[in-house]
């Protein structure tokens, strides 16, 4: 039966006579039932002031109906008590008396429990469960089975991933309420843990959204909703802050299905014979029962005089008060001294992070770290709705990433608050800020050790894997060092063993080509004749150039250390149309699951691992082409790469861990257009991306070739119909209007023919973009397992990811910074390996200022001297 409401519970008070006397009587402090326990509250009654009568007042008008008595009875005397059974006992009759209000407010978290605004306190480590204002011990870990005491229960309620799991029967009591709360705020102790999908997916099922935060900021914003909102639209399930401290051992446990820990408040009291609800004072005695003044109030309307008795203040309110006097002197010694302690010079890597369950990993362990160029929250978005529509997959059929996701990350440069890809990576391989176009080089221009240099040092194997250019700003980052990132003859070098330090990389695969070969041969694009497949072969790299090359690695299991794989001449082509030339190129989830064998097997008789660098790089090109069509077909890619990583680390005997984020966002990308100038509709077509079979890159070229060969002396009539075919094969466009054709025949020379491509697709699909550069928006960050990566759970900057990656491995990266500054050469004392110094009026450091630019500029101009 559910609880009476507060205004039937005051209607009873007023309608039941309570029977005053001298002597203590004796009233339930609970609802009546076999195992409550009187509890006696002394209730002395006075005489009613003589002075008080039933006459009419000079400040109230007098009544016009008559009472049914001329005067207040002097006396509530009944008479002797009889001996009998008869007489009536109206305290008893009072079992409401002690019914709390609803709860609206929680007062105060508790390392062992809560107190409510309504009076409840529950203190004995239970937790909490309010419901439509009602507050219920809440005790989930009583669900799991096998557990060996309450401790190691709470700790199996985090599973395998880190990732905060509940049996269906822990919700019983949300399944039969009604109506039900449109929110449930989760309070998961003192830290926050991400919700496993089929907790999830039941509260949801249930019609109830949910949100998780630990317990102190839950208890805030369930006091903020509920004040809003009302408590019938908030619910909220609270464990104490101090009550749960998550082990080092999580122990899968079978979930029980009763729910027979979900007791009322009141009732878990009685079983203990103490009460958690303090009685309602409305009196200076202290009696939760009204006394004969409080009753004249209500019964006459009239105000009563009530006598100031406050006295000396008590002991406890002076030692509250020191207390409270106390911390206030110390918040704000804190908050004076803390700012000049976070402004003093501190370590590289911190030595305070905090790890998860089992804490910090030793032992031999791998590290694969994955990099979505140019991937922003809405990438995310765009490419699983598509999926879900192309694939007739149900709304909540997500992407493998969106199970792992644990966090953000900031990505200002120190240049810039929108970073470029060279800034982005090496925040991640040093953990430190440099400006734009900085290829692992710091803002004084001197140059800053990586991750994958010191994993070297301390003989662990290493890699790269990318479907750009291994020269690109990435996976350059990660094994080279230069001023500027379009150094990419110079990185070529390095990454070959060029190297102050020598040679650092085991492994390479993806595109470039053409920085490799000298420029007396066919197909080089560099500026001079050092051929850089024989400086590799000198260092003992095995190399491959194809299809076939790559195809007799046998998925690795035939492939020797150092290797490198080089499988175009530039970019590896976007995956959109990759997969109808795979005879030719690999695909990123090939490639991934290659490198992670054969550095596995490189690794198998050795006391390191390995640490490799696997980027989904043309995220990012689709982002700048604003091509909406190739954008969900590199995330699809990259979803696939980072599951067949699971699958390798689920599989294999070393313990290893993977981190993915992005260096940026592109395009500032939006899963809506408007495209007239009346209100718009909400929505968008991933029908019209699923007819697209090409990206705008690849159909440019065909019509380059066409314009500059068979239609070069074409009438302009054929010409169009030449163009609306390709734009039908290549796009699914049957409706291109004139203006179309004419701006893909006639290209501005600002808007080069792709852009135009994608734009229409863009317009039919209402695809929105706001640049075909870079954004300032925090990017995501996933990992295999939440427990392995702790440190990165909540929002962090990017640095803290470069951190965190050279920690897990115990890696020192400030020593490898020392080696690097110590090659200084010349009368100028520079680090000339990494190339021409950059001119005074390049900005490395603090940001820039407006400069009344409001235009649009050339589309190939980004005013940085750096190529994307």
């Amino acid at each position: 039966m559910h609880s009476p409401s507060p205004q039937l519970l005051r209607l009873l008070r007023t309608s039941l006579a309570n029977t005053r006397r001298n002597s203590n009587l004796t009233r339930f402090c609970q609802i009546p039932s076999a195992t409550a326990a009187p509890c006696l509250v002394s209730n002395t009654s006075s005489d009613i002031p003589s002075a008080r009568r039933n006459y009419s007042s000079p400040i109230r008008p007098t009544r016009m109906i008559p009472r049914s008595h001329a005067h207040k009875p002097v006396s509530r005397d009944r008479g002797p008590e009889s001996k009998e059974d008869t007489q009536t006992n109206f305290d008893a009759l009072n079992v409401l008396g002690n019914i709390p209000a609803p709860t609206t407010a929680i007062d105060a978290c508790l390392d062992s429990g809560f107190h409510l605004n309504n009076g409840v306190k529950l203190t004995n480590g239970d937790g909490l469960l309010l419901v439509g204002g009602e507050a219920f011990a809440w005790r989930p870990w009583k669900a799991v089975e096998g557990a060996e005491s309450d401790r190691v229960a709470k700790d199996a309620m985090l599973n395998s991933k880190g990732q905060f799991e509940l049996d269906e029967s822990v919700w019983g009591l949300l399944n039969l309420v009604w109506p039900k709360p449109d929110m449930l705020i989760l309070g998961l102790g003192g830290s926050m843990f991400p919700l496993s999908p089929e907790t999830r997916r039941h509260i949801n099922s249930l019609g109830i959204r949910v949100d998780i935060l630990d317990t102190r900021n839950a208890a805030a914003q369930f006091n903020l909703l509920a004040t809003e909102r009302g408590v019938t639209e908030i619910a909220a399930a609270m464990i104490p802050i101090g009550n749960v401290t998550w082990g080092r051992i999580i122990i899968p446990a079978p979930r029980s299905t009763r729910f027979d820990y979900l007791d009322l408040v009141f009732t878990a009291a009685m079983a203990r014979e103490e009460s958690l609800v303090p009685p309602r004072v409305s009196s200076d005695d202290g009696s939760s029962i009204p006394n004969e003044e409080e009753d004249y109030a209500l019964l006459t309307g009239e105000r009563t005089a009530t006598e100031n008795k406050r006295g000396w203040p008590s002991w406890r309110e002076i030692g509250v008060f020191s207390w409270a006097l106390i911390a206030t002197i110390l918040v704000i010694v804190l908050a004076v001294l803390y700012p000049h302690k976070s402004a003093e010079p501190h370590g590289h890597h911190g030595s305070n992070t905090t790890w998860g369950p089992g804490g910090k990993p030793t032992g031999k362990r791998n590290m694969i770290f994955m990099v979505s160029d140019g991937m922003g929250p809405t990438s995310l978005s765009l490419t699983r709705s598509f999926r879900q529509y192309t694939h007739d997959l149900p709304f909540d059929d997500i992407l493998v990433l969106d199970k792992h996701y644990i966090g953000t990350s900031r990505t200002r440069s120190s240049s810039s608050l929108v970073t470029d890809s060279a800034a982005g990576a090496t925040a991640f391989s040093c953990g430190r800020k440099s400006y734009n176009s900085a290829i692992s080089v710091l803002p004084d221009h001197s140059p800053c050790g990586t991750v994958l240099e010191a994993a070297a040092l301390a003989g662990y194997k290493t890699g790269l894997v990318v479907t750009t250019r291994l020269t690109d700003a990435t996976p350059a980052c990660f094994a080279a060092h230069a001023n500027l990132r379009n150094y990419e003859d110079l990185i070529a070098a390095q990454e070959v063993g060029e190297h102050p330090l020598g040679r650092v990389v085991d492994l390479m695969l993806g595109g470039g080509r053409c920085h490799f070969l000298p420029n007396s041969q066919a197909g080089s694009c560099r500026g001079d004749d050092h051929d850089l497949i024989k400086v590799a072969s000198e260092n003992g790299f095995d190399y491959i150039d194809d299809r076939a090359g790559f195809d007799g690695l046998k998925g690795g299991d035939n492939a020797t250390l150092p290797l490198l794989g080089l499988f175009a001449h530039g970019d590896i082509p976007y995956e959109i149309d990759r997969r109808t030339q795979n005879d030719t190129y690999p695909s990123l989830e090939e490639m991934t699951r290659t490198a992670l064998k054969a550095l596995s097997k490189a690794t198998e008789d050795s006391e390191q691992g390995f640490f490799v660098l696997i980027e989904g790089s043309r995220i990012d090109h689709a982002g700048h082409g604003n091509d909406p069509a190739a954008q969900v077909h590199e995330v699809l890619a990259y979803d696939k790469a980072f599951a067949a990583a699971l699958e390798f680390l689920e599989n294999d005997s070393t313990p290893g861990v993977i981190v993915s984020t992005s260096d940026h966002e592109t395009g500032g990308l939006a899963a809506a257009r408007q495209l007239h100038k009346s209100y718009p509709e909400y929505l968008w077509l991933p029908s019209v991306l699923d007819k697209a079979s090409h990206s705008g890159e690849y159909l440019a070229a065909r019509l380059k070739e066409y314009i500059s060969g068979p239609g070069k002396d074409a009438k302009d009539s054929t010409k169009q119909s030449w163009v609306r075919t390709l734009l039908k094969d290549g796009l699914g466009i049957d409706d291109a209007t004139d203006k179309e054709v004419d701006a893909l025949l006639h290209p501005d020379p600002q808007v080069t023919p792709a852009y135009v491509f994608a734009d229409m697709i863009s317009r039919r699909a209402q695809v929105g973009w706001s640049t075909h550069g870079h954004s300032a928006v925090d990017v995501n960050i996933y990992v295999s397992s939440s427990k392995d990566a702790w440190p990165l759970v909540g929002n962090n900057e990017n640095t803290d990811v470069g951190n965190f990656l050279a920690d897990y491995l115990d890696l020192n990266v400030d020593n490898v910074t020392k080696l690097l500054q110590d090659t200084k050469s010349g009368a100028l004392q520079s680090y000339d390996w990494m190339g021409d110094r950059l001119g005074l009026n390049f900005h490395t450091d603090g940001l820039d200022t407006y400069h009344g630019d409001f235009r649009k500029r050339s589309a190939d101009d980004c005013g940085c001297g750096a190529s994307h």
